[in-house]
């Protein structure tokens, strides 16, 4: 039985009448959670009949504790879980004559009384529970309160447990075959809990030889724990399909690869195509009628080439995770170079993720198996969706040792540029590592002024690049591309503020994400203000607007006095852009600082991004005010008309009199 305290749950490998013994001994640091017992607890276990608990040496008497203030239904609760994991038949009817035993009792873990007398390997408590309460079999009402005490062999408690996994778990057979043959449950033994991860062989075994069974479960679960004996039992008698996959198409040995379970993939390689060779041919005695026929997989062979639902084979996992030694055996069990050409779904090769996750070594291993042949030219050619080689991606991920291998042995791939126009510049200050900029422009003599098809060059994504979580990590990329941006300026003279495609200069760009350390450096350095408006007239304080910069719209209207009025081409104000970022304290400033108002356009843009913001409903205060005002002073205009037009009538009456 188990006894749960303080979050920490405790089990007892001794329970007598009168007496509790512990499983384990407790360590001194713990004792201070268990010890005292509280008043309640020792009335419970007193209430049952307990008059002693026993940790190791030390004794605790329970036999003074009189006064009960505790609820029958909790007595009956904790009295009928001792009694049913303790497999105590005998306390069983003794509880039920004396009215404490409770048959629906559950646990925090949603565990019945067949959960209970699973554990306890006590086949005739079980069949007892069952007869004496009457309990339904019906796999149709099997998520269905349908007894009187909503019990069910097939409820599975808060873990996703069957009673059955926990009679897997304890390795007993005969209640195992209780629950199969009397009580129709099929043993579904993909939980991490069951005898499959316990590596009960025995019980597989008996499961196997006596049952029609799906093992793809145990198959998975024998590769995660690194059950190798148990693997190792299923497939070599043809129990079941070492070739299954799960819910992410994941074979086992995607599974034992990303593992890191060595032995394993090394069995699992064993079975596979060509390692089988002839010994395999041998061992099975079977002469094919044509060499085609091996491709057809015959007796359960292990695929290597196998892709998950992203498309990766366990040559991409091994790739990703950087497990050199594991790259080596698939690399070995590789029936042709081509399949290092294989590309997941996002058009990736192994070496496109080597290169991406900065393992070098696997990255030479890789080349080094294909040298001299095409494969080792298209892998270092090969683009995935977006155009990238393993040129781009050593760069944009930093991984500056891997791209200086990959020049080393072809110089060609860092003139090559991706399906955007960027090169392995654009790349590096994407990532911000001086160290690839610094090669790639003094070794390599790329051109930091190169543009992409949209007219940007590296320097917008320098100015562009800022961190977005963790205030020291934002300031060390801030910190990052400032120092970049500096060891650039000597080699941007020609050309020191450049301008994209739509006229936007990198002051743009920092302004837009609220770059301020990247806006301050480049007003201070080269010749541009964040009045330059661009192709639209869209200038750095519209960016720092639509950012939603408070700091940076201050410094730009209050410090640098700039031109808050300003519109672009198509009558997009400042207010316009603000009410885009849904930041009410610089909609509120620009209305009230500069005496913005708001238009039935900022309003509807306010309403796209969230119809029911503070914004949306500051704007429409504002405009309506601003629209009730107008007609108060359009009814003022007309009222001193109307009095100026009767003074004007009166004074003509008063000079024709006077005239007559």
């Amino acid at each position: 039985m188990s006894w749960q305290k303080n979050d920490l749950r405790f089990y007892f490998s001794v329970v007598t009448y009168g007496s509790l013994q512990f499983k384990h001994l407790i360590p001194e640091y713990l004792y201070s959670l268990l010890f005292p017992l509280s008043t309640k607890l020792q009335q419970q276990l007193a209430s049952i009949g307990i008059t002693e608990l026993t940790c190791g040496e030390n004794k605790y008497d329970l036999r003074e504790v009189c006064d009960y203030d505790f609820s029958i239904e909790e007595v009956k609760h904790l009295s009928t879980e001792i009694a049913c994991k303790s497999g105590e038949l005998t306390l069983v009817h003794k509880l039920e004559s004396l009215n404490l035993f409770s048959p629906d009792s559950r646990d925090n873990f949603q565990s019945t009384v067949l959960h209970y007398s699973s554990m306890s390997n006590n086949v005739d408590l079980f069949k007892y529970l069952l007869n004496q309460y009457q309990l339904s079999i019906d796999l149709k009402d099997q998520y269905e309160l349908i007894t009187t005490y909503q019990l069910d062999p097939h409820q599975a408690d808060r873990k996703g447990k069957l009673p059955i996994h926990y009679a897997a778990e304890s390795g007993d057979i005969l209640l195992l075959e209780l629950y199969m043959k009397d009580y129709k449950c099929i043993l579904s033994l993909t939980d991490n809990e069951g005898s499959f991860s316990r590596g009960h062989t025995h019980l597989i075994k008996y499961l196997v030889e006596n049952h029609h069974l799906s093992f793809s479960g145990a198959v998975y679960i024998s590769v995660v724990r690194g059950h190798l004996n148990v693997l190792k039992y299923l497939i070599d008698n043809n129990y079941c399909n070492p070739n299954a996959t799960d819910h992410q198409d994941r074979t086992p040995l995607h599974v034992a690869v990303a593992a890191n379970k060595y032995e394993v993939v090394e069995y699992l390689l064993s079975k596979s195509i060509p390692l089988m060779s002839v010994v395999w041919l041998c061992e099975i005695k079977c002469l094919l009628d044509s060499p085609c026929d091996i491709f057809n997989n015959p007796y359960n062979a292990v695929l290597v080439n196998v892709q998950d639902k992203h498309g990766n084979t366990p040559l991409h996992v091994a790739c990703q995770r950087g497990r050199q030694n594991i790259v080596l055996l698939l690399l070995k069990a590789t029936l042709s170079s081509n399949n290092l050409l294989i590309t997941n779904k996002k058009g990736q090769t192994p070496l496109h993720l080597a290169a991406a996750s900065g393992h070098k070594d696997t990255t030479e291993a890789l080349l080094f198996s294909v040298t001299g042949s095409s494969t080792h030219h298209d892998l270092l050619t090969a683009t995935d969706n977006e155009g990238s080689t393993v040129f781009h991606v050593a760069c944009s991920n930093g991984h500056i040792d891997v791209f200086r291998y990959l020049s080393s042995i072809y110089p060609q791939g860092v003139n090559v540029i991706d399906n955007r126009g960027h090169g392995l510049l654009h790349a590096a200050c994407e990532r911000g590592d001086i160290g690839i900029v610094k090669t790639l422009i003094e070794t390599h003599g790329l051109d930091p002024l190169a543009e992409d098809e949209d007219g940007i060059t590296c320097l917008h994504l320098l100015a562009e690049r800022k961190g977005t979580w963790l205030f020291m990590r934002m300031f060390e990329m801030e910190i990052r591309s400032i120092d970049i941006y500096q060891y650039l300026e000597l080699n941007i003279t020609s050309n020191p503020v450049p301008k994209d495609r739509s006229g936007r200069t990198p002051l743009h760009y920092a302004s837009r994400s609220d770059n301020i350390r990247m806006v301050r450096y480049l007003i201070e350095t080269f010749p541009c203000t964040p009045d330059d408006p661009d192709n639209n007239g869209y200038t750095s304080v519209h960016g720092a607007c639509e950012a939603g910069s408070m700091e940076l719209v201050r410094y730009f209207l209050i410090d640098l006095k700039c031109n808050a009025l300003a519109e672009t081409k198509d009558l997009k104000t400042m207010l316009y852009f603000a009410s885009m970022s849904s930041n009410l304290e610089l909609v509120r400033f620009l209305v009230k600082k500069f005496s913005l108002k708001p238009r039935p356009n900022d309003i509807e843009t306010a309403q796209s991004v969230n119809p029911d913001s503070s914004v949306v409903k500051y704007l429409q205060k504002v405009y309506t005010d601003i629209i009730f005002d107008m007609m108060e002073e359009e009814k003022r205009m007309k009222e001193i008309f109307h009095e100026e037009y009767e003074q004007q009538e009166q004074t003509k009456t008063q000079r024709k009199d006077i005239t007559s």
